[in-house]
């Protein structure tokens, strides 16, 4: 049961990545397209003047794949960090649960720690401060 736990939390994730990348890249690429044909129809209504359109043309090509780089790197960064976030949470969960599962076994001499940094530091403290007093109840 905990496997498909794991392994569902693992496919949300990757899902949720996954969705939000295919998004991104499909309205970039409409964006983009869209841009493209706004540049030929500026092009074509401009004078006869091939410096001023070699100019604008030269302005809309370097505004467009400026605005494409930016779109997909920030769509790049998005499953990222949905990916590290998960994995931060996850080195986080497995002592809660490890511990937990020690003091359902009745093991109350295993206690494991973290990092000082970690979010959860709290709960595995005051967890510790359960198991020494359920300890010194049983003996």
């Amino acid at each position: 049961m905990k496997k498909l736990r794991k392994l569902a939390q693992k496919i949300t994730v990757a899902h949720i990545a996954t969705y939000l990348t295919i998004f991104g890249v499909l309205i970039g690429g409409v964006t983009f397209y869209s841009f493209l044909n706004l540049k030929n129809l500026v092009v074509q209504n401009l004078s006869e003047n091939t410096l001023i359109q070699a100019g604008v043309i030269e302005s809309l090509n370097i505004y467009g794949l400026q605005f494409l780089f930016s779109f997909f790197a920030v769509i790049l960064f998005i499953p990222i960090s949905l990916f590290m976030t998960a994995n931060h949470f996850k080195s986080q969960i497995i002592p809660l649960n490890q511990q937990l599962d020690a003091m359902l076994e009745g093991n109350y001499e295993t206690q494991r720690r973290m990092r000082k940094t970690d979010e959860f530091l709290p709960v595995i403290e005051k967890m510790h401060q359960l198991n020494n007093k359920v300890k010194e109840t049983l003996h």
